[in-house]
């Protein structure tokens, strides 16, 4: 809360008659004797006491209904007589204090409704908790609880109960005595398991369902608390149970039952949760283990609440729904009537996600289908040959599909009971995705052919699509579909080491993209223009274009001009990119390219760029605030014409110094002259170089000459020595 914001709140609550408040920051506690009166009359208590280490004795507040202590440090201390006079409290808070045990003059609050000890990391001992009769909610969040004392089940009118984060071994009846409870959440918690632990009976699982009045809750729990009989929680109207780690987190925001389980195996997971299983509105599975058909495995009923599912690493998985082998009754059970989401992710022996004649209603509702990094699929659906796939539309409500690194992908669909391969130019059949609204393929495989089936009853609502590590692909978008695609806006390719052509646009003359507005482009290596289709983008806000080894410029002039709603362009790590804007040839032009809406440039790590545009043209930017050059070593201009700027003020360098001279040329030439100093300097600096190394070459290593003469000196020095010595003998 803001300073002047929490000021007036507190003078309009002193204001009060019937309900005073005290707010303080950064509270020292020095005179409060003097505001003994002022306390006295007070309902509400709120510190913050950053630099206290210690409180009073205690505070005279007989009229209190609510007080909040920030101990921020976990240093502050509070005395054993504290809340000896703040009967009437109801709700307490307390935040990081430094506590082994409660106060003991806690048990005169006997009016208290709320207790909050949250990140009281020295907190072992609660017992006195037992003896406020009346507490309703108790929230212990982070707190380095050992034990759940005995004491505990004397709080028979609790209702909520917050374990988050605390580390708790609880004596077993403890947590079922708490009869009235209706919400338990207990997150990262050492419960004990089934049993004996230690000579200790531990609490766990399955006595929760003695608690009758229970309406929410929230587990996250080891598999040593895997209960041994089905848990059926009949009464429950939310949960979020995880077992294990948390294998992943898939459409939460939108459910209220959820149910995580992490290695664990098939049939335990019925026995377990059976009744969870025909309730949940996610569930999400890793490592799954001994369950080769997912549905009636698991759920004969076919999950009829299950919104979304997801699967990753299970590697005996092979189907995800397998009526061939199912006992068929009149009418044949339906499955994920309901179901909203479906992703599938690292599953080994995955062929299909569908084997067998699909009963009606099933997957009516799917609106979400990512599958990645299944290495065996062969189809999506794998239909028998009397069920004809031109007369099914198993997809209706589909939105978005994803289909990344399926490296034996055939098709996706497939008739015949031995799973014959059908040519791939039948991939996507008409009328097989009416509402898909987001395309993303990533995979081995003609994608040329697939992507030429598009159609107006199949993908004439598609507005993002990506094409990611699709390696025989030539033209991404064929001139023959553009009049399909009229709702396409966003357009992703990616790490396509064979795309020639983004956009094929011959003879399609006054066709455009309206709604076209993202385009990005990663890693094209054999991408060489992109001029010719400037037509097609006239809505387009954003550019991005990165890692293009061929492209040596980016837009011809014609193109540039019908660019009017660009608002970012970023050109980066493009090795043979010369200049943004071609240079066409020919004489000296005064002609005018205005950017309308240009607001952000970056032109980072092109290291042959010598400038944006090379010919005298007057490049108009009346938008542009944000520009950056990094790592482009060779730009000595921005361009030879003119370029106006009026709302620029700097230009961000490769270090991230904002270097601005004037206009955009002369900081341009700047920069350029601060890497590339003068010849003359230069120069000067070699030929300084040189004779430092000269000098210091002949220090290390003298010429041939001077050895011979030092050597001769020696040699004569030597002699007249020797000479002298045969004297004196």
């Amino acid at each position: 809360m803001h300073d002047v914001v929490r000021d007036v709140a507190k003078a309009i609550a002193s204001k009060d008659p019937h309900h005073r408040f005290v707010v303080k920051e950064d509270v020292r506690l020095q005179g409060w004797e003097k505001r003994d009166g002022e306390l006295r009359n007070c309902t509400g208590i709120s510190l913050k006491c950053t630099h206290v280490h210690e409180l009073p004795e205690g505070l005279v507040c007989p009229k209190l209904g609510f007080f909040l202590l920030n101990g921020n440090d976990n240093f502050l201390k509070i005395p054993d007589t504290f809340f000896k006079e703040m009967k009437e409290v109801r709700v307490l808070s307390l935040f990081r204090i430094d506590l082994t045990q409660l106060p003991s003059s806690l048990h005169f609050l006997s009016n208290l409704r709320t207790l909050c000890l949250h990140r009281c990391r020295t907190l072992k001992d609660i017992t006195i908790l037992g003896e406020l009769k009346k507490l309703q909610i108790l929230s212990l969040v982070d707190c380095g609880i050992l034990v759940f004392p005995k004491e505990m089940m004397q709080l028979t009118d609790l209702r909520m109960l917050n374990l988050v984060d605390s580390r708790i071994l609880g004596p077993r009846n403890v947590i079922s005595s708490l009869s009235r409870l209706e919400y338990l959440c207990m997150r990262i918690i050492l419960w004990g398991s089934e049993g004996v632990d230690g000579g200790r009976r531990n609490a766990c699982l399955s006595e929760l369902k003695h608690l009758s009045c229970l309406r929410a809750l929230q587990l996250q729990l080891p598999h040593s608390c895997l209960p041994s009989e089905d848990v059926s929680f009949e009464n429950l109207t939310r949960y979020d149970i995880s077992i294990g780690s948390r294998p992943g987190h898939y459409g939460e925001k939108k459910t209220s039952r959820r149910l995580k389980l992490y290695k664990i195996k098939g049939p335990d997971m019925v026995k377990c949760f059976s009744k969870l299983l025909k309730t949940t509105e996610v569930l999400a599975l890793g490592r799954l283990r001994d369950t080769k058909h997912f549905v009636y495995e698991l759920d004969c009923d076919g999950f009829p609440q299950l919104k979304y599912l997801y699967i990753s690493r299970s590697d005996g998985m092979q189907y995800i729904m397998n009526t061939m082998e199912m006992e068929w009754v009149d009418p044949p059970h339906s499955a994920f009537p309901l179901l909203e989401g479906l992703k599938l992710r690292c599953l080994k022996q995955l062929e299909a996600v569908c084997h067998g004649p699909i009963p009606m209603g099933c997957f009516a509702n799917l609106r979400d289908l990512i599958i990645e990094e299944c290495n065996s699929l062969k189809y999506i659906i794998w239909l028998p040959t009397t069920q004809a796939r031109e007369s099914v539309l198993v997809f209706p409500q589909l939105g978005s599909l994803k289909l990344e690194r399926l490296p034996n992908l055939i098709n996706f669909y497939s008739t015949g009971t031995s799973g014959s391969q059908e040519p791939c130019s039948s991939f996507f059949n008409q009328n097989t995705f009416p509402n898909v609204e987001e395309l993303k393929l990533g995979f081995k495989g003609p994608m040329e052919i697939l992507l030429s089936q598009f159609s107006r009853e199949s993908f004439g609502k598609l507005r993002v699509l990506e094409i990611k590590a699709c390696h025989d692909v030539l033209v991404v978008i064929p001139s023959s579909k553009l009049q399909v695609l009229h709702n396409l806006k966003q357009l992703i390719v990616r790490n396509c080491s064979s795309v020639k052509e983004v956009i094929q646009v011959e003879g399609r003359v006054g066709e455009t993209f309206p709604q076209l507005t993202i385009m990005y482009l990663e890693n094209l290596p054999m991408l060489t223009h992109l001029s010719g289709f400037g037509p097609f983008l006239q809505n387009l806000h954003s550019l991005q274009v990165s890692k293009c080894g061929k492209l040596i410029n980016l837009v011809s002039p014609s193109m540039a001009k019908t660019l009017v709603q660009l608002e970012e362009l970023t050109v980066s790590y493009c090795d043979e990119v010369k200049e943004i804007v071609e240079n066409e040839g020919g004489e000296a032009t005064d002609d005018k390219i205005v950017f309308t809406k240009l607001k952000k440039l970056k032109l980072h790590f092109l290291p042959n760029l010598k400038s944006f545009c090379s010919a005298r043209y007057t490049l108009i930017f009346p938008c542009l605030t944000e520009m950056q050059v990094k790592r482009c070593p060779e730009m000595e201009i921005f361009c030879k014409g003119d370029s106006i700027t009026q709302r620029l003020e700097k230009v961000l360098m490769s270090d991230h110094r904002p270097c601005w001279e004037n206009d955009l040329n002369t900081t341009i030439q700047k920069m350029f002259m601060e890497t590339h100093p003068k010849e003359e300097d230069s120069k000067e600096e070699i030929l300084d170089e040189e004779n430092a190394e000269e000098w210091n070459s002949k220090e290390q290593h003298p010429k041939v000459e001077d050895s011979v003469e030092d050597t001769k000196e020696e040699d004569s020095e030597r002699g007249e020595s020797g000479s002298l010595e045969q004297r004196s003998s």
